[in-house]
């Protein structure tokens, strides 16, 4: 479940948005989720536009911070997100120029991931456009 104020991604859009309200349906026993200059997919409800939970996914940033991670920006064309477990650090890093991403740890040699990093990997590579989401059938 998501809060108020929480940034989510939005499937339909292909963009984030926040969540600014957040209303319960009785009759349905669904929540349902208002966003931040954002269209309707379910209905418009006097200028509301509503989401099911289903439309909106975990950010990137909110996956990888869950993780233990912080993300920085050492350069204008790189993200990074580093994780220090008592001094074994691991770097996932976004080359935004070369739309490329690799991992490593502190002495810049390749290492392997979690099932967790790699779908916060996953989701980034949405975000930044070099994949595309797959469609429920």
């Amino acid at each position: 479940m998501f809060k108020v104020g929480q940034k989510v991604w939005n499937k339909d859009s292909k963009k984030k948005n926040t969540i600014i309200k957040i209303v319960e349906s009785g009759f349905t026993k669904v929540t349902l989720y208002e966003l931040e200059n954002s269209k309707a997919t379910l209905y418009e409800l006097d200028n509301y536009s509503i989401h099911d939970e289903s439309d909106l996914h975990q950010t990137a940033d909110d996956m990888f911070e869950a993780l233990g991670f912080e993300r920085n920006e050492p350069l204008a064309h790189l993200i990074r997100y580093t994780h220090n477990n008592d001094g074994y650090i691991i770097n996932i890093n976004f080359n935004l120029s070369k739309q490329v991403y690799y991992v490593d740890n502190q002495n810049g040699t390749a290492c392997g991931i979690l099932k967790e990093e790699h779908l916060a990997i996953h989701q980034k590579l949405i975000e930044l456009g070099y994949i595309e989401e797959a469609q429920d059938e």
